[in-house]
């Protein structure tokens, strides 16, 4: 073979492998000019999707987030607000009080009375070692002040005139005189809103509000009409539950008020001292029943020169002598000899 064969040869050789190539990269660029990026992963191309609805969805996203975030806030507000009211008349108790205190001292302030003078009320209660009471109780009320002890299952009181031991009736101490001093706790009447409330530390400030209803107390004591509203300010402890202070007010005049005091000076009135200091006394005598097959007789050591008088039972009457025909009153109170015995006779009407 010539040489010019050779070259014509090879020419033909490298003309084949060119065009072998060039199909191959035209069958790549087809390949990859059919893959669909769009087709395998099913997403459409950012550059197809405007800016504008984008941000529109952003905007739409936190407005629900702040609607749904603003409903559970009031919601569960609500709810802690209605906790704070139907859990109060449970934790205030003379009991929880005096929890961890030696004493509690309970003052109450009422004016704008329907048919009396303003007054003021001043209660100290402890526990006895027995687990009784003590209680000693001032009332002011203009120019006259009374007082009341309450020690050892015995009352007296003292109104400036002169003292008296008030004789308990069988279970008088626990049905009249316990729930006397343990309704001194403040209890909301059930029909309260809270219409705000700041945290104070430990402390909670309530403001509550509440409609005077026909018949109620704010109607009868006070007189004030039908429709009117008591505000309250209420100050609680948020631990226990305990309410510390409160006020009232209608026409944004204060008519009540309510302050709770701990572990004060023991209070014991110099009338009871002298009371409590006597060693001479003398045997007083209640019939209960008289008459009846029921009757029984109770009998009391009362101190020299302290009246002898009995509580007031519901449906009884008090007289002196047993024919039952003289009524035993305030007067005869006044004019018994108070160094003598005394014989009383009570008798269901």
């Amino acid at each position: 073979m010539s040489d010019q064969e050779r070259i014509e040869e090879q020419a033909e050789v490298n003309t084949d492998n060119a065009d072998a190539s060039s199909e191959v990269k035209l069958v790549k660029k087809k390949r990859y000019q059919g893959y669909d990026v769009e087709k395998i992963t099913g997403k459409t191309h950012k550059a197809n999707k405007p800016w504008f609805w984008k941000v529109l969805g952003i905007s739409l996203f936190l407005s629900l987030a702040i609607i749904v975030g603003a409903c559970t806030y009031f919601v569960i507000g609500d709810r802690k607000k209605t906790d704070y009211l139907a859990g109060m008349n449970e934790a205030n108790t003379m009991t929880a009080l005096l929890e961890g205190h030696k004493n509690v001292t309970i003052t109450e302030n009422f004016s704008h009375l329907a048919d009396e003078k303003d007054y003021k009320l001043t209660r100290l209660v402890t526990k006895t070692k027995s687990g009784d009471y003590y209680s000693y109780l001032k009332k002011e009320q203009g120019d006259e002040t009374t007082k009341e002890v309450i020690r050892e299952r015995k009352l007296y009181r003292y109104d400036e005139s002169f003292p008296r031991f008030v004789a308990l009736i069988g279970d008088n101490y626990e049905k009249i005189c316990v729930p006397e001093i343990e309704g001194a706790v403040f209890q909301n009447n059930g029909n309260e809103s809270i219409e705000d409330e700041k945290d104070k530390g430990n402390l909670i400030n309530i403001k509550a509000a509440c409609t005077v209803q026909e018949g109620d107390s704010y109607n009868i004591k006070y007189g004030f009409e039908p429709g009117s509203k008591i505000e309250k300010t209420i100050v609680m402890d948020k631990e226990t539950g305990i309410v510390t202070s409160e006020c009232e007010k209608c026409n944004d005049e204060e008519f009540y008020s309510y302050m709770v005091e701990y572990d004060g000076e023991t209070k014991i009135p110099k009338f009871f001292m002298s009371i409590r200091d006597k060693k001479e006394s003398r045997k007083c005598m209640v019939y209960m029943d008289y008459g009846s097959e029921n009757s029984k007789q109770y009998t009391y050591d009362v101190p020299n020169d302290v009246y002898f008088t009995v509580m007031d039972q519901e449906g009884y009457k008090c007289y002196t002598d047993p024919e039952c025909t003289k009524e035993f009153s305030e007067y005869q109170i006044q004019i018994e000899n108070p160094e003598g015995s005394v014989q009383l006779y009570m008798k269901k009407e």
